[in-house]
């Protein structure tokens, strides 16, 4: 089997999982991963019928917010305490921060960790700290982010939010690739099938294709053209492949690392597969 029909194994495999069938393997049916496409994940999912409902103003910035924490009962809870402004120069630094300390006091699980930004370096709690150093300051690189989705790219919106200090591309494109999904924002990007941030993950799962060591580095001109390649050789294989973005895409290489690391028995994912029962 070459490296392209493990891909595609993998890929169906998932993705009939995602559609109720049972498939024979131990490594899919024990582990947590991803779908194939991003907005199915269970996250997404709650974030398109829960809070991507009122979209006006800067919603770049709410979906910051979104995938800042990516923990739905915090975000309704902000929600509820309309604490998530229309646009980032109304957003109340203290308000919001009192909110998160309130969580943290009661104990409550205020982050998933499936996002990690870049450490803030200062000491003491996250939920002073990813507000004050993370959030607030992007207002000065809002007119950029804006233009980015006037112009309906998904790289010059990505490049432009990640511009702000403490956000890399891979948590600013996760930011655009939520746009995508949403009328007004970036669902109509031209470069929608022909960009995507780099990941380390999905880095790995391009070297592990393509028989390179796993830790050698990738442009993003070459990044893009090797998931170009990919996408066109999943929609072959299989035609339910054929809507994929190249974030979607992205986000296979991602999984499939981490897959092909369990098979071979060098690594594993770190969480097993339970239903979340929180939201």
């Amino acid at each position: 089997m070459t490296s392209y029909d493990e891909l595609t194994d993998f890929s169906v495999k998932r993705e009939m999982i995602r559609l109720g069938f049972h498939v024979f393997d131990d490594i899919l049916n024990k582990y947590r991963f991803c779908n194939i496409r991003r907005r199915d994940d269970r996250v997404t999912q709650w974030l398109l019928k829960n809070y991507y409902t009122n979209n006006v103003g800067d919603v770049w910035f709410k979906a910051l917010i979104a995938r800042t924490f990516n923990w739905p009962p915090t975000l309704k809870y902000l929600m509820e305490r309309d604490a998530i402004p229309h646009r980032v120069e109304e957003f109340d630094l203290k308000y919001f921060t009192e909110s998160l300390l309130h969580l943290e006091a009661k104990g409550d699980k205020i982050f998933n960790g499936a996002y990690v930004l870049f450490p803030t370096n200062y000491s003491g709690s996250k939920c002073v700290n990813i507000p004050k150093y993370i959030l607030a300051p992007t207002i000065d690189v809002a007119d950029k982010v804006r233009c980015g989705i006037e112009w309906d790219s998904i790289e010059d919106t990505t490049k432009a939010l990640a511009s702000s200090w403490g956000i890399k591309t891979f948590i600013a494109g996760q930011v655009s690739a939520d746009l995508s999904y949403l009328m007004g924002e970036l669902h109509q990007a031209k470069d929608l099938y022909t960009w995507a941030p780099i990941g380390p993950g999905s880095t790995k799962g391009l070297n592990r294709l393509h028989n390179r060591n796993a830790t050698h580095a990738i442009k993003q001109d070459q990044f893009n053209a090797e998931l170009i390649e990919v996408r066109e050789r999943l929609m072959k294989a299989n035609l339910c492949f054929d809507d994929l973005t190249l974030h979607d895409v992205q986000n296979v290489m991602c999984e499939y690392s981490k897959y092909m690391r369990t098979k071979d028995g060098v690594g594993k994912p770190k969480q097993l597969y339970k239903p979340t029962k929180e939201f």
